[in-house]
Parts: C-alpha cells; sequence; structure tokens
C-alpha cells in the first residue's frame, strides 16, 4: 500500500505559518529558576492563571512572583505570562502535571523591536 501525505485545503489557499513552539519537563527547582529568569531578564507584560475553586482562567490579581508561588504549591492549574526578551515578545504556559511541571513556550514576534 502506497502512503501519501495528508493535504488539508485546496492548493489556491495560503500557507498558514505557525509560530514556533518549545516545550520542556520542568522539576520544582526548574520552575523556580524559570520564574527568577522572567523576572529578572524580562518585561513581563500579562499574567494569568487557571486554578482556585472553579478552575476558570483571568488575569491573575497577584503579581507574577505571587502566582509562580502559587503554582509551585499546586494550588493553580497553570499559569501565563506575555513578556519581552531582547525585543521578542513570548507567550509561556507553565502547568501542574502530577506533582511536576510543563513549560510550553511560544514566540509571537519574531524579529527584535527597532530602537529608535
Amino acid at each position: 500500500m502506497n502512503a501519501m501525505p495528508a493535504s488539508c485545503g485546496t492548493s489556491e489557499e495560503p500557507q498558514i505559518e505557525f509560530p514556533p513552539v518549545w516545550s520542556s519537563a520542568l522539576d520544582h527547582a526548574g520552575l523556580l529558576a524559570w520564574a527568577k529568569d522572567v523576572k529578572s531578564l524580562c518585561q513581563v507584560e500579562e499574567v494569568r492563571v487557571k486554578g482556585g475553586a472553579e478552575l476558570h482562567s483571568g488575569k491573575a490579581t497577584q503579581g507574577f512572583s505571587e502566582a509562580v508561588s502559587e503554582l509551585s504549591c499546586q494550588h493553580l492549574a497553570a499559569l501565563q505570562v506575555r513578556y519581552v526578551y531582547e525585543g521578542r515578545t513570548y507567550f509561556d504556559t507553565a502547568l501542574c502535571e502530577q506533582g511536576a511541571f510543563r513549560l510550553v513556550r511560544l514566540l509571537l514576534s519574531d524579529s527584535p523591536a527597532k530602537k529608535e
């Protein structure tokens, strides 16, 4: 049987380019090291949390450090942070997974910001 690559859509449709995504498993120390790097090296623009009694998503009322503390104690299911590092915008999601953590990073803007 000959296998052929799957096709999505027609050749007339423009190609969609998805931004680069990275994923990594972290232990508790790795989570804290990631948080330290984000806090000291990046400009944090937005923090969102998922967790609490209703497990709903929303903007965090606390700061980034407090949200990391809540996630490390497993009081949150996930923490999302949008930040700028060296002129590029990233969106990281840190998830609590059965006593460990997973970090998923999405590069939102690929080109460094122009300096005036």
